[in-house]
């Protein structure tokens, strides 16, 4: 599928669960800060191969359609207007779809992309309402996170795991919305520092995700239908 941010086209597609419902919840997989494809390759970067694809799958699982894309410049895309636009444009995609429940949407962010919801709130959120959300490998900003008003699922490595149990606590306590937070243990992370001293990325030949994380991540789901 194409569609299109400002004059810019970008590739995507939408996994759709196997039950044969009419209508089907969403999800928006938005990519961390790196050049990723749809599923989840990263160029230069043979730790992310595919990285995406068990998520994806995961969620087709919980009977939810997942819409994921080529960032601008990858894959079939072409450049992008920027990662904000195109996160807006590939939501409007997601939710114009006649077989996805408008009322019905989550979404699922990568590290870095987690900035560009907290900061596309409002613009996102006045196109249909989203009300659920997973953060993958990123720390939790709380304070942002209230004005959302949501439940909110975060999957953190050991570094941030107590300050992100914190912060969900917090939360939970000041919006009343399902919160919780899963520890990556033993994911053979190898990070890879920029000169400013902030992780950018994984820098293994397989980047494994524990099956505990796929298994927590379904659970949540579960637990909010």
């Amino acid at each position: 599928m194409e569609f299109f941010s400002g004059p810019y086209s970008l590739a995507g597609q939408i996994d759709f669960p196997d039950n044969l419902a009419s209508k089907h919840a969403g999800f928006l997989l938005v990519p961390g800060p790196s050049q990723h494809t749809r599923t989840g390759d990263a160029r230069g970067f043979p730790g992310f191969n595919n990285y995406y694809t068990k998520f994806i799958r995961v969620l087709n699982e919980s009977n939810y359609a997942v819409l994921s894309y080529d960032k601008g410049g990858t894959g079939r895309s072409s450049s992008g207007l920027s990662s904000r636009a195109d996160i807006v444009s590939a939501y409007r995609c997601l939710v114009g779809n006649e077989k996805i429940d408008q009322s019905k949407i989550g979404i699922i962010a990568f590290g870095g992309g987690a900035a560009h919801i907290y900061r596309k709130w409002d613009e996102l959120n006045n196109i249909t309402t989203f009300e659920r959300l997973i953060l993958i490998s990123t720390g939790l900003n709380d304070l942002k996170m209230e004005q959302m008003n949501l439940s909110v699922l975060s999957v953190v490595g050991e570094e941030l795991s107590l300050r992100t149990q914190n912060a969900m606590e917090r939360y939970t306590i000041k919006t009343g919305q399902n919160a919780t937070s899963v520890e990556i243990k033993n994911a053979n992370e190898n990070l890879c520092l920029d000169p400013d001293d902030k992780v950018t990325m994984i820098k293994e030949n397989s980047c494994h995700i524990p099956d505990s994380v796929f298994e927590a991540i379904s659970n949540w789901l579960n637990s909010l239908d």
